[in-house]
């Protein structure tokens, strides 16, 4: 039987993928936008969420963690064009949905649900 998922796993899934549909309104509203470049990252990000909140990927979960720093850094430093380019409101929701997701991922229940990962020799006795 399989150990149900925590809240704060849960709430991760659900901010995360209202981020990236939160992203889309931007590139759809964006005539700049690269869209095999939105695709393909969007596609790593989406694969990334499901490895950590179904597969219980620690290391998913701080790849994740550090792509968010990275890009946080590149938000402040590009924070005018940002604003100028973008839709200011839906940039600053993608941003307030990732963060608190990612919180969720470091809370003290998500922490010990990564770690009480059975192995797969336990699934097979």
């Amino acid at each position: 039987m399989t150990e149900a998922r925590p809240p704060s796993i849960l709430w991760f899934e659900r901010l995360s993928l209202a981020s990236l549909l939160l992203g889309l309104i931007n590139v759809v509203v964006d005539p700049t936008s690269i869209w095999p470049f939105v695709i393909f990252s969007d596609g790593i990000t989406i694969t990334l969420i499901l490895l950590v909140s179904r597969g219980r990927k620690n290391w998913a979960r701080w790849v994740l963690g550090t792509m968010f720093a990275l890009g946080f850094i590149f938000m402040i430093w590009q924070f005018r064009a940002l604003m100028a380019e973008a839709i200011p409101l839906v940039t600053l929701g993608i941003t307030v949905l990732q963060t608190v997701g990612l919180i969720m991922l470091f809370t003290p229940q998500s922490s010990a649900w990564f770690r009480n990962r059975k192995s797969l020799a336990d699934t097979f006795s």
